[in-house]
């Protein structure tokens, strides 16, 4: 069965890993949304869609635009 759920990304990510990162009041990375607290937990949105428009918009103009020869 296929979703049709849309691609959501996390707000921040650890540049090394490129794994998603969430932090809490005691400032501590963590890898798993579940270990911070629930008052940071639910209060953020820790996942977003706004690539989305960059992606299934902007990009497919920037690729045109590349294509085309220089003048």
């Amino acid at each position: 069965m296929r979703s049709s759920a849309l691609p959501i990304w996390a707000r921040f990510y650890q540049i090394e890993t490129m794994k998603p990162i969430f932090i809490g009041r005691d400032a501590i990375i963590k890898y798993d949304v579940s270990q911070i607290e629930a008052e940071r937990r639910n209060g953020y949105a820790w996942y977003v869609d706004g690539a989305r428009d960059l992606i299934e918009k902007d990009y497919p103009k920037w690729k045109e635009r590349m294509q085309k020869p220089a003048r």
